[in-house]
């Protein structure tokens, strides 16, 4: 089409849209004309937001819509430009509209109206678990709607009518295909849980070699639990260490096609970290975070403060934001989702307390595997595998938080952890009860117990190597039982500073005090309960150190040294 032509059919729309939306002496068109169309695009922005507050308010969509043209038309914007502006009209639609102030109310009337008013439930529509009933976000004709485990429809717009408040309205992915919905709607969905869990597994340990058989029976329970995390106060993360060239990129990339809302991302930025989340509760998947340091120190910021607290359901991370008029507002934006990284150097104790660690190593020359291709059979594969997940969240969520949620929710098989093991553990251990119910068996659970073990022992012996207070406890210990003490009285065993002194900087773990004076050392006792004293020796005052015997064996049994 020629640029004359173009611009013909331009005013034939312009007019045709005059002709059925524009009134003469249109006020919005007057107060349009009434700006110079020479100004500045800042000054333009500026004039023309209380305008598009206005319109979206009072007019509706195809009458704003006409509008946009004598805009576009008086400012000769371009088709970008136009595009903006029809973007904010549509997040004006969504805010309520203006309403008349409310008389005042008497205190007996605002009880009255408490006393009425049902509780509504703030629900976030890409996966929520509220009250027994599960939820998703499906598309529909490209249009979000919500599904729920009792078999509804609830498009956003009517959530609010079903007594449900939308944390977000932003949901712009989901993965449960049109026919799995439709299929789950209509109650005709078959699903084998053992068979979803042999699925997955076969799935993984096609394209990946694992150091360790039980490794991909977890993450074969961790990809099914991505689709229920918002059942479980806590869901663990998992941390891939490993040196280049073991496959933690390949793996990534597999479990990613088929975890719940799976995103890769690559040098992602602060917004993208801290939206995705809060808008679709992706499982969040990000390579070589010591690169991200590196090339983006604020991204890597926001991520740790995401990961600090991003394990726990109900969990938020605060932002300083500059909003739409200039002011700076301060907005949560919720944290708790699914999330694996990958890296080679070592993490912070306060990371390793929230993950599982999968190391990986090179495969060997006889270990072969599938090369990873996405053909047409291994996309459906992959479909189907998440339209499974689906299914089983929709129909046994309610199930598995009735469990979760008893008084014995605590499996036997994990009674060896305690506190925070305890809580990322559990959610994994009953989704494999779960399937060995289906099997008839014990096996899964089993290999996940014995898992379980070796992973807090790993723990303790990392947290040893990092944290300070564990070294001094097992410094004092081995102490304890290599030197005589100069006097034990009533449960106190003392010691001559200058003897333990001596006996940390002999220590590979304080072996840099040989720096350091012996007050460096005194503050660092005090954290373990060993006070300072003073005691004639060889009929000299000479300064020790005092060790409560029942304080020490506590303080060894809650650190588990």
């Amino acid at each position: 089409m020629t640029r004359i032509a173009e611009d013909v059919v331009k005013a034939e729309r312009s007019l045709n849209y005059r002709a059925n939306y524009i009134q003469s002496n249109d006020p919005y068109e007057t107060r349009i004309r009434a700006i110079s169309p020479d100004i500045s695009h800042i000054e333009r922005a500026t004039f023309l937001e209380q305008l598009l507050q206005d319109m979206a308010q009072e007019l509706s969509e195809l009458a704003c819509d006409a509008r946009v043209h004598i805009i576009q038309e008086h400012f000769r914007l371009s088709e970008q430009d136009v595009q903006g502006i029809r973007q904010t009209l549509k997040r004006y639609r969504k805010q309520p509209k203006t309403a008349p102030p409310n008389p005042a109310l008497s205190q007996d009337e605002i009880i009255e109206r408490l006393e009425r008013q049902s509780p509504n439930e703030t629900i976030s529509p890409a996966q929520d678990f509220q009250n027994g009933v599960m939820y998703f976000t499906v598309m529909i004709d490209r249009i979000p709607h919500m599904i729920s485990s009792d078999r509804r429809v609830i498009s956003f717009d009517d959530a609010e009518k079903d007594g449900l408040i939308l944390q977000n309205s932003d949901v712009d992915t989901s993965r449960f295909s049109p026919q799995g919905v439709a299929a789950f709607l209509k109650g005709s969905y078959k699903l084998s849980i053992p068979d979803l869990y042999s699925k997955i597994h076969s799935y993984i340990t096609r394209f990946i070699v694992f150091p360790n058989d039980r490794l991909p029976v977890y993450l074969a329970l961790w990809v099914i639990g991505t689709y229920v995390f918002k059942v479980f106060d806590y869901f663990p993360y998992v941390w891939l260490n490993a040196e280049k060239g073991s496959g933690k990129t390949l793996l990534m990339k597999v479990l990613s096609r088929i975890a719940f809302n799976g995103e890769v991302l690559i040098n992602p930025t602060e917004a993208v970290i801290f939206r995705d989340v809060a808008n679709n509760s992706i499982s969040m998947f990000i390579d070589e975070v010591e690169q991200l340091r590196k090339q983006d120190k604020e991204a890597h910021r926001a991520l740790i403060s995401l990961l600090n607290s991003g394990y726990e359901r109900g969990s938020c991370v605060k932002r300083v934001e500059k909003s739409a008029k200039g002011s700076f507002v301060i907005r949560k934006y919720p944290a708790y989702s699914p999330k694996m990284f990958a890296g080679i150097n070592e993490i912070d104790d306060v990371l390793l307390d929230r993950t599982f660690c999968v190391r990986l190593w090179r495969k060997k020359a006889d270990e072969t595997v599938e090369r990873y291709r996405e053909t047409d059979a291994l996309l459906s594969l992959q479909r189907q595998i998440r339209d499974d997940c689906y299914v089983l969240a929709l129909q046994d969520a309610a199930d598995l938080a009735r469990v979760y949620q008893s008084t014995d929710a605590t499996s036997q098989k994990l009674c060896h952890l305690d506190n925070r093991e305890l809580d990322l553990w559990e959610p994994i251990m009953l989704l494999a009860e779960m399937i060995d119910t289906g099997l008839g068996s014990n096996d899964i659970a089993d290999a996940m117990k014995s898992l379980s073990a070796e992973s807090m022992a790993h723990k303790q012996e990392a947290s040893v190597n990092q944290n300070d207070t564990y070294k001094m406890l097992a410094v004092v210990k081995e102490m304890l039982n290599n030197m005589t003490p100069l006097e034990t009285k009533d449960g106190n065993l003392t010691f001559t500073s200058d003897s333990v002194f001596g006996y940390f900087q002999r220590s590979d773990e304080f072996g840099w005090l040989q720096d350091k004076s012996k007050g460096h050392l005194t503050r660092m006792l005090l954290k373990i309960e060993v006070r300072r004293g003073q005691q004639k020796v060889d009929g000299k005052n000479a300064r020790t150190y005092i060790i409560n015997l029942k304080t020490f064996e506590d303080l060894c049994v809650r650190f588990r040294i």
